[in-house]
Protein backbone atom coordinates (compact mmCIF):
# COMPACT_ATOMS: atom_id res chain seq x y z
CA UNK A 1 0.00 0.00 0.00
CA UNK A 2 2.45 2.55 0.97
CA UNK A 3 4.39 2.03 -2.45
CA UNK A 4 1.54 2.65 -4.12
CA UNK A 5 0.65 5.93 -2.16
CA UNK A 6 4.25 6.70 -3.02
CA UNK A 7 4.11 5.64 -6.71
CA UNK A 8 0.93 7.02 -6.63
CA UNK A 9 1.90 10.69 -5.34
CA UNK A 10 5.28 10.86 -7.50
CA UNK A 11 3.46 10.10 -11.07
CA UNK A 12 0.67 13.03 -10.14
CA UNK A 13 1.71 16.16 -11.06
CA UNK A 14 -0.28 18.55 -8.64
CA UNK A 15 1.08 16.64 -5.60
CA UNK A 16 4.63 16.50 -6.50
CA UNK A 17 4.68 20.25 -7.30
CA UNK A 18 2.79 20.47 -3.88
CA UNK A 19 5.15 17.89 -1.99
CA UNK A 20 8.46 19.45 -3.10
CA UNK A 21 7.64 22.99 -2.66
CA UNK A 22 6.42 22.35 1.09
CA UNK A 23 9.80 20.49 1.30
CA UNK A 24 12.03 22.59 -0.34
CA UNK A 25 10.24 25.55 1.89
CA UNK A 26 11.03 23.23 4.77
CA UNK A 27 14.47 22.62 3.91
CA UNK A 28 14.67 26.54 3.04
CA UNK A 29 13.43 27.43 7.00
CA UNK A 30 15.98 24.87 8.54
CA UNK A 31 18.72 26.63 6.99
CA UNK A 32 17.93 29.56 7.59
CA UNK A 33 17.39 28.45 12.09
CA UNK A 34 20.75 26.99 11.38
CA UNK A 35 22.24 29.84 9.53
CA UNK A 36 21.36 31.73 12.04
CA UNK A 37 22.04 29.86 15.28
CA UNK A 38 25.34 29.73 13.77
CA UNK A 39 25.86 33.41 13.23
CA UNK A 40 24.03 34.21 17.11
CA UNK A 41 26.75 31.92 18.30
CA UNK A 42 29.93 32.98 16.18
CA UNK A 43 28.43 36.70 18.20
CA UNK A 44 28.01 35.29 21.14
CA UNK A 45 30.83 33.81 21.36
CA UNK A 46 33.24 36.93 20.30
CA UNK A 47 30.87 39.11 22.74
CA UNK A 48 31.24 36.74 26.13
CA UNK A 49 34.92 36.05 25.19
CA UNK A 50 36.36 39.73 24.91
CA UNK A 51 35.47 40.27 28.49
CA UNK A 52 36.27 37.46 30.23
CA UNK A 53 39.66 37.45 29.00
CA UNK A 54 40.38 40.99 29.37
CA UNK A 55 39.20 40.61 32.90
CA UNK A 56 41.97 37.56 33.10
CA UNK A 57 43.86 40.05 31.53
CA UNK A 58 43.91 42.48 34.50
CA UNK A 59 44.62 40.19 36.91
CA UNK A 60 47.57 38.69 35.75
CA UNK A 61 48.34 42.42 35.44
CA UNK A 62 47.42 42.56 39.13
CA UNK A 63 49.16 40.26 40.36
CA UNK A 64 52.32 40.67 37.74
CA UNK A 65 52.82 43.73 39.53
CA UNK A 66 53.01 42.37 42.89
CA UNK A 67 55.41 39.78 42.23
CA UNK A 68 57.41 42.26 40.05
CA UNK A 69 57.96 44.40 43.12
CA UNK A 70 59.11 41.15 45.37
CA UNK A 71 61.05 39.82 42.92
CA UNK A 72 62.81 43.43 42.76
CA UNK A 73 63.79 43.30 46.05
CA UNK A 74 65.14 39.53 45.66
CA UNK A 75 67.54 40.63 42.81
CA UNK A 76 68.58 43.65 44.84
CA UNK A 77 68.86 40.98 48.14
CA UNK A 78 71.08 38.46 45.89
CA UNK A 79 73.75 41.90 44.77
CA UNK A 80 73.89 43.36 47.96
CA UNK A 81 77.20 43.63 49.87
CA UNK A 82 75.87 42.65 53.19
CA UNK A 83 74.63 39.70 51.60
CA UNK A 84 77.19 38.42 49.68
CA UNK A 85 79.43 39.31 52.80
CA UNK A 86 77.22 36.95 54.54
CA UNK A 87 77.10 34.02 52.61
CA UNK A 88 81.28 34.42 51.46
CA UNK A 89 82.07 34.39 54.76
CA UNK A 90 82.67 30.88 57.16
CA UNK A 91 80.63 29.24 59.32
CA UNK A 92 82.51 31.36 62.58
CA UNK A 93 82.18 34.86 61.04
CA UNK A 94 78.94 34.63 59.63
CA UNK A 95 77.31 35.82 62.85
CA UNK A 96 79.64 38.68 62.65
CA UNK A 97 78.08 39.89 59.51
CA UNK A 98 75.11 39.12 60.49
CA UNK A 99 73.63 42.19 61.89
CA UNK A 100 74.45 44.14 58.94
CA UNK A 101 72.75 41.71 56.49
CA UNK A 102 69.23 41.48 58.86
CA UNK A 103 69.17 45.32 59.34
CA UNK A 104 69.42 45.50 55.19
CA UNK A 105 66.86 42.65 54.83
CA UNK A 106 63.77 43.90 58.04
CA UNK A 107 64.27 47.29 55.83
CA UNK A 108 63.40 45.75 52.55
CA UNK A 109 60.90 43.47 54.16
CA UNK A 110 58.69 46.55 55.23
CA UNK A 111 56.81 47.08 52.00
CA UNK A 112 53.08 46.36 52.98
CA UNK A 113 52.73 43.05 50.96
CA UNK A 114 55.98 41.22 52.00
CA UNK A 115 55.83 38.96 55.13
CA UNK A 116 59.34 38.35 55.10
CA UNK A 117 62.56 38.02 53.92
CA UNK A 118 65.16 35.06 54.11
CA UNK A 119 68.54 34.39 52.89
CA UNK A 120 69.94 30.66 52.32
CA UNK A 121 73.34 29.71 52.27
CA UNK A 122 74.09 26.07 50.28
CA UNK A 123 77.36 26.36 51.45
CA UNK A 124 77.42 25.75 55.63
CA UNK A 125 72.82 25.60 55.64
CA UNK A 126 72.77 28.41 57.71
CA UNK A 127 69.87 30.86 57.32
CA UNK A 128 69.41 34.67 58.36
CA UNK A 129 65.39 35.93 58.13
CA UNK A 130 63.85 39.32 58.81
CA UNK A 131 61.27 37.27 60.61
CA UNK A 132 63.54 35.62 63.34
CA UNK A 133 66.94 36.36 62.81
CA UNK A 134 70.00 34.63 62.21
CA UNK A 135 70.34 29.93 62.28
CA UNK A 136 73.38 28.14 61.94
CA UNK A 137 70.93 25.62 61.02
CA UNK A 138 67.95 26.02 58.58
CA UNK A 139 66.20 22.58 59.64
CA UNK A 140 66.43 24.10 63.30
CA UNK A 141 64.56 27.50 62.42
CA UNK A 142 60.96 28.26 63.17
CA UNK A 143 59.88 28.42 59.23
CA UNK A 144 61.21 25.89 57.52
CA UNK A 145 58.82 25.06 55.24
CA UNK A 146 60.78 25.84 51.93
CA UNK A 147 63.82 23.60 52.65
CA UNK A 148 61.86 20.57 50.39
CA UNK A 149 62.20 22.64 47.53
CA UNK A 150 64.81 25.23 47.85
CA UNK A 151 67.39 23.50 46.12
CA UNK A 152 65.91 23.81 43.04
CA UNK A 153 67.16 27.86 42.79
CA UNK A 154 70.52 26.19 41.87
CA UNK A 155 69.22 25.35 38.56
CA UNK A 156 65.93 27.72 38.09
CA UNK A 157 66.52 31.66 37.93
CA UNK A 158 63.15 31.91 39.88
CA UNK A 159 60.83 30.04 41.84
CA UNK A 160 57.18 31.22 42.45
CA UNK A 161 55.99 28.78 44.82
CA UNK A 162 53.03 28.67 47.17
CA UNK A 163 53.18 27.13 51.23
CA UNK A 164 52.13 27.05 54.24
CA UNK A 165 53.98 29.07 57.01
CA UNK A 166 53.29 27.20 60.58
CA UNK A 167 53.67 29.21 63.71
CA UNK A 168 53.71 27.77 67.15
CA UNK A 169 50.21 29.60 69.08
CA UNK A 170 48.93 30.78 65.76
CA UNK A 171 46.55 29.58 62.99
CA UNK A 172 48.22 28.83 59.61
CA UNK A 173 49.38 31.25 56.70
CA UNK A 174 49.36 31.01 53.28
CA UNK A 175 52.52 32.31 51.35
CA UNK A 176 53.81 32.54 47.96
CA UNK A 177 57.53 32.61 47.76
CA UNK A 178 59.30 34.35 45.15
CA UNK A 179 63.17 32.91 45.15
CA UNK A 180 66.20 34.11 43.11
CA UNK A 181 69.44 32.35 43.38
CA UNK A 182 72.51 34.14 44.71
CA UNK A 183 75.59 33.49 42.54
CA UNK A 184 79.22 34.35 42.19
CA UNK A 185 81.78 33.02 39.75
CA UNK A 186 79.12 30.84 38.42
CA UNK A 187 78.44 28.51 41.24
CA UNK A 188 75.01 28.99 43.10
CA UNK A 189 76.13 29.91 46.66
CA UNK A 190 72.75 30.97 47.94
CA UNK A 191 69.14 32.00 47.89
CA UNK A 192 67.10 34.79 48.13
CA UNK A 193 63.45 34.17 49.56
CA UNK A 194 60.54 37.07 49.48
CA UNK A 195 57.12 35.97 51.23
CA UNK A 196 54.02 37.12 50.42
CA UNK A 197 51.19 37.52 52.14
CA UNK A 198 48.93 35.14 49.94
CA UNK A 199 45.48 36.45 50.69
CA UNK A 200 46.60 40.03 50.51
CA UNK A 201 47.88 39.21 46.58
CA UNK A 202 44.51 37.42 45.77
CA UNK A 203 42.10 40.06 47.09
CA UNK A 204 42.87 42.15 44.51
CA UNK A 205 41.78 39.94 41.63
CA UNK A 206 38.42 41.16 40.14
CA UNK A 207 35.90 38.87 40.05
CA UNK A 208 32.80 37.92 38.03
CA UNK A 209 30.19 36.80 40.80
CA UNK A 210 29.08 34.16 37.85
CA UNK A 211 32.52 32.60 37.21
CA UNK A 212 35.06 30.26 38.67
CA UNK A 213 38.73 31.61 38.44
CA UNK A 214 41.83 29.44 38.51
CA UNK A 215 45.88 30.33 38.35
CA UNK A 216 47.98 27.62 37.88
CA UNK A 217 51.78 27.66 37.80
CA UNK A 218 54.21 26.67 34.88
CA UNK A 219 54.03 22.75 36.56
CA UNK A 220 50.60 22.60 36.37
CA UNK A 221 50.17 22.93 40.47
CA UNK A 222 47.60 25.36 41.53
CA UNK A 223 48.48 28.66 42.93
CA UNK A 224 44.54 29.94 43.54
CA UNK A 225 42.31 29.04 44.75
CA UNK A 226 42.81 27.76 48.32
CA UNK A 227 39.82 25.34 48.32
CA UNK A 228 37.66 23.67 45.46
CA UNK A 229 34.91 25.61 44.16
CA UNK A 230 32.15 23.23 42.62
CA UNK A 231 35.03 22.45 39.66
CA UNK A 232 37.41 19.91 41.74
CA UNK A 233 41.19 19.26 40.89
CA UNK A 234 40.62 16.40 38.52
CA UNK A 235 38.20 18.19 36.64
CA UNK A 236 40.22 21.46 36.08
CA UNK A 237 43.30 19.34 34.86
CA UNK A 238 40.69 17.78 32.13
CA UNK A 239 39.61 20.95 31.74
CA UNK A 240 43.24 22.23 30.93
CA UNK A 241 44.01 19.26 28.62
CA UNK A 242 41.22 19.61 26.83
CA UNK A 243 41.70 23.54 26.48
CA UNK A 244 45.36 23.40 26.10
CA UNK A 245 46.76 26.76 24.72
CA UNK A 246 43.63 28.17 22.71
CA UNK A 247 41.86 31.47 24.62
CA UNK A 248 38.89 29.41 25.03
CA UNK A 249 36.86 26.13 24.77
CA UNK A 250 32.98 25.14 25.32
CA UNK A 251 33.90 22.00 28.21
CA UNK A 252 31.04 19.89 30.24
CA UNK A 253 31.36 19.17 33.97
CA UNK A 254 29.04 16.67 35.39
CA UNK A 255 26.31 17.29 32.48
CA UNK A 256 26.61 21.13 33.09
CA UNK A 257 28.09 23.25 30.13
CA UNK A 258 30.97 25.80 30.65
CA UNK A 259 32.62 28.56 28.85
CA UNK A 260 36.62 27.95 29.93
CA UNK A 261 38.83 31.32 28.98
CA UNK A 262 42.46 31.54 29.67
CA UNK A 263 45.00 33.94 29.72
CA UNK A 264 48.54 33.55 30.32
CA UNK A 265 51.19 35.69 32.58
CA UNK A 266 54.32 37.11 30.81
CA UNK A 267 56.01 37.35 34.45
CA UNK A 268 55.12 34.59 36.66
CA UNK A 269 54.18 32.41 33.48
CA UNK A 270 51.05 31.48 35.03
CA UNK A 271 47.89 30.22 33.24
CA UNK A 272 44.85 32.48 34.44
CA UNK A 273 41.45 30.11 34.03
CA UNK A 274 37.90 31.14 33.97
CA UNK A 275 34.60 29.12 33.99
CA UNK A 276 31.79 30.60 32.98
CA UNK A 277 28.29 28.55 33.51
CA UNK A 278 26.54 28.24 29.80
CA UNK A 279 23.11 27.64 30.93
CA UNK A 280 22.32 31.76 31.25
CA UNK A 281 24.93 33.07 28.51
CA UNK A 282 22.80 30.72 25.65
CA UNK A 283 19.16 31.11 26.79
CA UNK A 284 18.35 33.42 24.28
CA UNK A 285 20.60 31.78 22.10
CA UNK A 286 18.50 28.50 22.52
CA UNK A 287 15.15 30.28 22.18
CA UNK A 288 16.03 31.48 18.83
CA UNK A 289 17.15 28.40 17.67
CA UNK A 290 14.07 26.14 18.96
CA UNK A 291 11.54 28.90 17.60
CA UNK A 292 13.40 28.56 13.71
CA UNK A 293 13.46 24.76 14.10
CA UNK A 294 10.00 24.63 15.24
CA UNK A 295 8.63 27.00 12.76
CA UNK A 296 10.19 24.50 10.04
CA UNK A 297 8.54 21.12 11.69
CA UNK A 298 5.00 23.34 11.87
CA UNK A 299 5.62 24.00 8.05
CA UNK A 300 5.78 20.52 7.17
CA UNK A 301 3.04 19.35 9.55
CA UNK A 302 0.64 21.60 8.44
CA UNK A 303 1.16 20.79 4.88
CA UNK A 304 0.69 17.28 5.42
CA UNK A 305 -3.01 17.17 6.24
CA UNK A 306 -3.18 19.56 2.54
CA UNK A 307 -1.22 16.94 0.62
CA UNK A 308 -3.32 13.86 1.93
CA UNK A 309 -6.45 16.07 1.14
CA UNK A 310 -5.63 16.82 -2.49
CA UNK A 311 -4.99 12.92 -3.12
CA UNK A 312 -8.35 12.41 -1.83
CA UNK A 313 -10.03 15.02 -4.16
CA UNK A 314 -7.75 13.74 -7.59
CA UNK A 315 -8.60 10.24 -6.75
CA UNK A 316 -12.80 11.35 -7.18
CA UNK A 317 -11.54 12.99 -10.00
CA UNK A 318 -10.74 10.06 -11.34
CA UNK A 319 -13.40 7.61 -10.12
CA UNK A 320 -15.46 10.46 -12.57
CA UNK A 321 -13.57 10.42 -16.00
CA UNK A 322 -16.82 12.23 -17.48
CA UNK A 323 -16.19 15.44 -14.37
CA UNK A 324 -18.89 15.72 -11.45
CA UNK A 325 -22.03 16.35 -14.51
CA UNK A 326 -21.28 13.15 -15.51
CA UNK A 327 -21.92 11.73 -12.04
CA UNK A 328 -24.34 13.72 -10.80
CA UNK A 329 -28.04 13.72 -12.16
CA UNK A 330 -31.16 16.11 -11.57
CA UNK A 331 -32.53 13.47 -8.88
CA UNK A 332 -29.24 12.70 -7.13
CA UNK A 333 -26.02 10.97 -7.35
CA UNK A 334 -25.25 8.02 -9.77
CA UNK A 335 -26.49 4.08 -8.50
CA UNK A 336 -28.43 2.69 -6.72
CA UNK A 337 -29.96 4.23 -3.27
CA UNK A 338 -29.46 7.46 -4.81
CA UNK A 339 -32.33 10.53 -4.76
CA UNK A 340 -33.68 9.91 -8.09
CA UNK A 341 -34.14 6.06 -7.37
CA UNK A 342 -31.07 4.89 -9.14
CA UNK A 343 -31.63 5.94 -12.78
CA UNK A 344 -30.58 9.40 -14.29
CA UNK A 345 -33.60 11.69 -14.55
CA UNK A 346 -34.70 11.33 -18.26
CA UNK A 347 -33.14 7.98 -19.06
Amino acid sequence: MSRFLFRYTFKNKPLRLILLLTAGLSALVLLVALFSYHHYREALDQEINTPNVELLQINADVTNREVRAADSGAVDASFHASILALLNASAGEQPDFAKAALDYLQTLSLQSEIRGIAVVDFTHGSVLSSAYGYRTDWNLAPDRGWSPWIREAESKPLLLKRRTLEEKGAPSTELLSVVRPVAQNGRTIGAVIVDLDYDALFSKMYRHPNSYQYVYDLDGHRIYPKLDDPVSQGEMERVIAQIDVRPFEYVKLDGQDYLANQAFSDVTGWRMVSLVPMDQLLKNAKIARNALLSLALVSVLADGPRIAFDRRRHRGYRACPAGISGCVGVGGVVGTGGWGGGSPAGV
